[in-house]
């Protein structure tokens, strides 16, 4: 395999020639796509790979990545909204072709957010109004489904959220873990840090062995969701959570949606080729926490 690395002003290009018939090179590959993106083109004996960088990302190392489809024995709930949820661009599906879990349970759905609000009530028939479309409800979808032995109880719950809680307040984390939250009335928990702390204490009361992860949302080309992905890293930080940075380390970026969109169809949903990026990049994140 040879690399050669041209660097330009504004961005890098990496041109990747790998043997065809050289062990391994669909990892390399692999491992290329799910940090980057890129067209891969045939070429007589070679597949030439042709990369855009941008500046923030030629100082970092390459992601080693799983080399085979990997075996995981345990059950993974997803939860979130609709960037986790879809089946159409689906990044469940790109997950699976990385990481082959035990059993795989779907509960996101389109438009949920993290808060509740005061209209909020308890809802599990999953196509209630806007304000039941909550991580909340979603947690109490998942607990009927396993008392009712739909589904066997997770090893892993995975919750991707926040791009619809754009404009609701954040606010103050300090204030959030100040006593206790579990015993407050679920429709008074309306800014996003009590959200988070709120629904992650209650998932480890449902589910007392299971792991919980948190993901950021993606950059998307509307709204700037800085300030919620802050605050899902900071809560996450204090609720000694494992969180997966998709707003930072997916390699989807909001200018570059805005000027040359790439990866996402609308703006803000995923198209096959940033779903198959993101999912490359979860499975990566998430055989690293709980890989064996």
């Amino acid at each position: 395999m040879c690399r050669c690395l041209t660097t330009l002003s504004a961005c890098a290009f990496v041109c990747v020639s790998l043997f065809k018939e050289s062990t391994g090179y669909e990892d390399v590959v692999d491992s290329f796509r799910m940090y980057l993106g890129e067209y891969l083109v045939p070429f007589g004996p070679y597949i030439l790979t042709l990369y855009r960088l941008k500046n923030e990302d030629l100082g970092g190392s390459f992601p080693k990545f799983v080399n085979t489809v990997k075996q995981v024995p345990k059950s993974i709930a997803f939860l979130g909204d609709s960037i986790i949820a879809s089946t159409v661009y689906d990044i469940v599906e790109a997950i699976g072709k990385k990481i082959e879990f035990k059993n795989i349970i779907r509960k996101a759905r389109s438009g949920a957010r993290w808060n509740n609000t005061a209209e909020t009530t308890y809802d599990i028939s999953n196509t209630g109004p806007a304000y039941n479309n909550t991580i909340w409800n979603q947690l109490n979808i998942l607990a009927s489904d396993i008392n009712s032995n739909r589904h066997i109880a997770p090893d892993i719950i995975f919750i991707s959220a926040g791009r619809n809680n754009a404009g609701v307040t954040i606010g103050d984390i300090d204030e959030t873990f100040t006593g206790s939250i579990l015993d407050r009335e679920p429709n008074t928990i309306l800014n996003l840090c009590d959200s988070i702390r709120f629904n992650v204490e209650f998932a480890r009361s449902l589910f007392p062995n299971a792991i919980v992860i948190l993901a950021t949302p993606i950059q998307t080309a509307g709204v700037d969701l800085t300030p919620n992905a802050n605050a899902i890293k900071a809560c996450a930080d204090r609720l000694s959570v494992k969180t997966i940075n998709q707003f930072t380390e997916s390699g989807i970026y909001r200018y570059d949606e805005i000027n040359n969109p790439v990866f996402l169809y609308d703006g803000t949903h995923p198209n096959q080729l940033g779903a198959d990026k993101i999912g490359l990049f979860l499975a990566n994140e998430l055989y690293s926490m709980i890989g064996i």
